[in-house]
């Protein structure tokens, strides 16, 4: 995630959004007793605006 964000390469907005929703319910599904992170929230939940 952070390789496509930051590699200045044009990326789908879409796609990229959809697959950070995607790893975000598979963290909260594997990792639901653990909090995730403010860094971890931001970039998955909001990078496809960052973007």
């Amino acid at each position: 995630l952070l390789k496509a964000i930051s590699s200045g390469h044009e990326i789908d907005c879409t796609k990229f959004g959809e697959y950070c929703k995607e790893t975000t319910n598979l963290y909260r599904k594997v990792y639901s007793w653990y909090p995730m992170s403010p860094t971890l929230h931001k970039l998955l939940d909001h990078s496809e605006i960052i973007i």
